[in-house]
């Protein structure tokens, strides 16, 4: 392989996130591929610092120029950004909307002009568009995002 692998986790600093950084950096010892973790703020990821072959990237995802220049150079993208709880309103609340929703879109179209192709999302069991709680339907929206580009090589999980 003649460019570095990069993998970067978009929601490294939350609990599944530290978890699968871990996992990742003990399989890539040796092996020349980097895991970035993307975060709001490094200190979030402090538990990471320590890890060989990790990176830790401060960006204001909301910003679609900070998301792109933050994934820029990777060969896959893992998606763990959640928010359980989200301030009321229709047609769901707006973190759930920036989080699960816009987040998604922004992302895709950041790979479409990186040339990026491959996408793990992590969604929710139960995600669709009549679910009974906001948190499920908006999941579903940020899906259907995602299905709609057909450039990615994408999974959801």
């Amino acid at each position: 392989m003649t460019q570095q692998a990069i993998i970067s986790i978009l929601g490294g600093s939350g609990f599944i996130g530290r978890a699968l950084a871990e996992a990742l950096t003990r399989e890539a010892q040796g092996t020349g591929r980097t895991i970035r973790v993307i975060t709001r703020s490094r200190s979030k990821a402090k538990q990471l610092w320590s890890l060989p072959g990790i990176q830790i990237v401060e960006a204001d995802i909301r910003q679609e120029s900070e998301l792109g220049d933050a994934i820029e150079g990777s060969q896959a993208i893992v998606n763990l950004v959640g928010v359980l709880q989200s301030r009321p309103g229709k047609p769901w609340g707006p973190d759930f909307d920036e989080c699960h929703v816009k987040l998604p879109s922004r992302l895709a179209r950041c790979l479409i002009r990186l040339g990026i192709r491959r996408l793990i999302h992590v969604s929710a069991l139960g995600a669709s568009d009549q679910a009974p709680s906001m948190y499920l339907r908006s999941k579903a929206a940020g899906e259907a995002a995602l299905r709609g580009t057909l450039s990615i090589d994408l999974t959801i999980l």
